[in-house]
């Protein structure tokens, strides 16, 4: 997390008058860029949800830099909020992470995230499938 006096995720999603180039961090590993979050993220959900058409925001900011970086990865939280409804329509293509494990397909297919993009046409994305987060090793 950043310090509270950082400007990040929070601020360029709750604030029209700044854009993400005022929020994106250079690290110390070379071409990775990062935009910090602190812990007023958690209120981000209350904060979009006044907003008209909400799930727009990140893509609309996003737009100003896509062009620059041949990859920017969106790290969304495992539900469908506001906000995780927004980075997937910010992004061209997902990639979701599962555990091989019982509990976890069936939450996959009960939040039915392909109903995510059926949810509105003009926010279809490319699933590119799932990927096993973890193994879990076992004696025979």
């Amino acid at each position: 997390m950043a310090n509270e006096n950082q400007i990040g995720i929070y601020e360029l999603l709750a604030n029209k008058d700044i854009e993400v180039n005022d929020v994106i961090r250079k690290t110390d590993i070379n071409n990775l860029y990062l935009i910090p979050s602190t812990i007023k993220y958690f209120d981000i959900q209350n904060k979009l949800s006044t907003e008209l058409n909400p799930y727009n925001i990140l893509k609309k900011k996003l737009s100003s830099i896509k062009n620059n970086f041949d990859y920017i990865i969106i790290d969304n939280h495992p539900s469908l909020s506001t906000m995780s409804l927004n980075g997937l329509v910010a992004s061209d293509e997902v990639l979701v992470p599962l555990t091989p494990d019982n509990f976890a397909l069936e939450g996959y297919n009960n939040t039915d995230i392909s109903g995510a993009w059926r949810w509105n046409k003009k926010y279809i994305k490319r699933n590119k499938g799932l990927f096993r987060a973890r193994t879990f090793n076992t004696i025979a």
